[in-house]
């Protein structure tokens, strides 16, 4: 991926402030570089579900470049536009209620990845090291039959490395309106910056790819410059839910500064319709709950490990950290397709490269089980790590805590798996847990193992900050769980010891 010195550091941002205006009764979400100047801004507005057509319309009409999402394909109603502070409130003022919130969208350098020198020996094996890693490089061709939406600067998807598999989905960056794309295309949707081309080869190409089975769509939502908006990623978020191919992954490598409350319903959005969301921690050594997306829960959020030259358990010194990471995945010398030509190779760093990993192996899961789209994020997470690693990344932080994870390819003769059919568990004493600790439980004899060390072990209550804290009686206090059934229970290398016991009628299937 192209790396750019010169771009604005996304720690720039001064203000992030909520403003109420008077009479509108509709919170303004303030975002602002140092030094850039006041005037006219770009501003993304959430309507109320049932605006009407006409609100809509004087909304278009009022913003400059006004824009909408279509309702009457399913998608959640946003407008987005440009105008003054003054002009957003007398808006707000003119249709009171009917917004429920107006965001300041900034045009920011969102694909920022770190400097480092090309390895050319990361080029001379089989198979890249990230790959063989994660275990991914043992069974090749997987993920046939997922489709996988990669949100970047586009795709070259006449690389050799793609086999066919790469289309033009949809273009936004270009003329910053949705445009649709023939999937032959390959102009619409096209490549001139590199990152996309990167980012989809670490989760598709051939030789470099940890899914290269997938089928892979090009959602161009950052520019030549790897500038976007945060409203061109979400109409291409909003296109992937009402026009998108099932079983559907979207990969989503970079980050902007700050937390984006209209990138996060788009985002639930597309996972509570069973697809899956994977996005990068960011690049600032900094915490990830900081940018966006990858502050959002219901995404999969991945850091970056390699160390500096690859091939290492380190945290890349660049990635960010803390508590909404998810996962960890390769980020350092990491080999993939170029955007320069159809044969093109190099070398690159950054969280996107960790974000593409994962997303490769979540296409694997979609294959692997058809069900999965049918199934609750919970369900699907564990899944996905029913193979991993525990505290296999050093270097981390102390404060703030981060999971500490990383996911794994299946191999073969890897046991099945039990799916939590829900996110409480009852047991003999009739407790439960708002949050229940899942260890993405293996099935074998009908025994329940626990996967630290796969020992036959009876679970035990371990609430994130929850109804029977005195359960687990010489854990430490548990970290509080982003949302139900995600978390793994950090803080412990070994299994606990319990004061109760939960017996193992714990709805497995």
């Amino acid at each position: 991926m192209a790396s750019i010195a010169s771009a604005t550091s996304l720690s720039a941002v001064a203000v992030l402030c909520v403003l109420r205006v008077a009479g509108a009764d509709s919170p303004i979400y303030l975002r602002r570089l140092t030094g850039q100047p006041e005037g006219e801004r770009s501003w993304m507005l959430a309507l109320e579900s049932d605006a009407t057509d006409e609100e809509v319309r004087l909304l278009g009409r009022e913003l400059q470049d006004g824009q909408h999402t279509d309702r009457d394909k399913g998608e959640l109603l946003y407008v987005w536009g440009r105008t003054t502070m003054i002009g957003l409130r007398a808006l707000l003022e003119k249709i009171p209620g009917r917004v429920r919130f107006a965001e300041e969208d900034l045009l920011e350098r969102k694909a920022l990845e770190p400097t480092h020198a090309m390895d050319r020996r990361m080029l001379q094996r089989t198979y890249p090291w990230g790959i063989q890693d994660i275990s991914a490089d043992v069974v090749r061709g997987r993920g046939a039959g997922v489709n996988v939406y990669v949100l970047d600067t586009g795709i070259r998807t006449t690389h050799e490395q793609f086999g066919g598999r790469a289309f033009a989905g949809v273009d936004v960056a270009s003329t910053g309106s949705l445009t649709y794309c023939l999937p032959d295309s390959t102009t619409c949707s096209a490549d001139d910056h590199g990152h996309g081309t990167a980012s989809a080869g670490v989760v598709g190409a051939s030789t470099y790819g940890v899914a290269d089975g997938a089928t892979l769509w090009s959602m161009k939502v950052l520019d030549a410059n790897a500038d976007g908006y945060t409203a061109w990623s979400v109409a291409a978020e909003q296109w992937v839910l009402t026009n998108g191919l099932r079983p559907a992954v979207v990969n989503v490598g970079f980050s902007g500064a700050g937390q984006s409350p209209s990138e996060k319903e788009s985002i639930d959005a597309l996972v509570s319709d069973g697809v899956t969301v994977v996005v990068a921690a960011g690049n600032e050594n900094g915490d990830a709950c900081g940018f966006n997306p990858a502050f959002i829960s219901s995404a999969i959020t991945v850091a970056s490990y390699g160390g500096v030259s690859g091939s290492s358990p380190a945290r890349s010194t660049y990635s960010n950290y803390g508590s909404c990471v998810d996962v960890w995945a390769p980020g350092s010398s990491i080999p993939s397709t170029a955007h320069s030509s159809d044969t093109a190779v190099d070398t690159g760093f950054g969280t996107a490269y960790s974000c593409a990993h994962v997303t490769g192996l979540v296409a694997i899961m979609y294959e692997a089980n058809p069900t999965a789209g049918g199934m609750t994020a919970s369900q699907r997470w564990n899944l996905l790590t029913a193979s991993r690693r525990l505290h296999y990344v050093t270097g981390l932080p102390s404060t703030p805590f981060t999971p500490n994870v990383v996911p794994l390819a299946p191999t073969p003769g890897q046991p099945p798996v039990c799916v939590d059919t829900d996110d409480g568990a009852t047991g003999s004493n009739s407790f439960s847990c708002n949050d229940w600790l899942d260890y993405s439980l293996y099935c074998h004899n009908s025994q329940y193992y626990d996967d630290i060390d796969f020992t036959a072990l009876s679970m035990c209550c371990a609430c994130f900050g929850g109804d029977f804290p005195a359960a687990c009686g010489n854990s430490p206090t548990p970290v509080p769980a982003r949302h139900s059934g995600r978390r793994l229970f950090e803080g412990v290398r070994e299994p606990v010891t319990c004061g109760l016991f939960v017996s193992p009628g714990l709805g497995m299937s």
